[in-house]
């Protein structure tokens, strides 16, 4: 995604300068332990189809206040409004981030 400078002479009309395409500063980033959609997590206490320790991908992150996350495991269950503490990020090799 990239934020359009407006051009620089004025010619009466306001108008978008398309060529330089700068990326947005303000952007959301990644905030301390928050997940983001696609991370690979590992269930971190046993779930109601889903055994300790095993693994899936977040699909959805929503709330402001309190993060809650739709993940689908590995096993084929899907199980939304998760909160993080239930879930441990981790990297490809399924190492803890």
């Amino acid at each position: 995604m990239t934020c359009h400078s407006p051009a620089s002479d004025w010619s009466g009309s306001f108008r978008f300068d398309l060529a330089p395409l700068l990326p947005c500063p303000d952007m959301a980033k990644r905030q301390g332990d928050d997940l983001q959609r696609k991370d690979r997590v590992i269930a971190a206490a046993p779930l109601v189809g889903v055994p300790e320790g095993t693994g899936g991908r977040v699909t959805t992150v929503n709330g402001f206040r309190w993060r809650r996350y739709w993940v689908t495991f590995d096993n084929g269950i899907e199980i939304g409004s998760l909160d993080g503490a239930l879930l441990t990020h981790v990297n490809k090799k399924g190492e803890p981030v």
